[in-house]
């Protein structure tokens, strides 16, 4: 079943013209989404999973999934990629900069 999704989720319009896709590792049960991350992977999209927030309860991240991506078991019990910060893009929105990109 799961392969069958992923065929018809690759040609899916958004999926097809997306650069990046967001999805979730399967858990007990669901549809597995292994096939999907493997064809979305040998389309050259990047990946995004999931991430329980290490700082903020009740909130996610989404980090890049990459095959050499190192898997590690979150509080629930649910495998996510290993928080790395080389992987985090703090963005600051900012009102003034001076001529070094300072914030004013």
């Amino acid at each position: 079943m799961g392969q069958q999704a992923a065929t018809r989720m690759m040609t899916y319009p958004p999926v097809v013209m997306a650069h990046t896709v967001a999805v979730f590792l399967s858990f007990d049960g669901e549809l597995d989404t292994q096939p999907l991350i493997e064809q979305l992977w040998r389309a050259g999209k990047r990946v995004y999973l999931p991430v329980l927030h290490p700082f903020s309860a009740g909130n996610l991240l989404f980090l890049n999934y990459h095959p050499q991506s190192e898997l590690v078991m979150n509080r629930l019990k649910i495998h996510e990629p290993k928080l790395d910060v080389r992987d985090v893009l703090p963005l600051f929105p900012i009102r003034r900069a001076d001529h070094t990109a300072g914030r004013l």
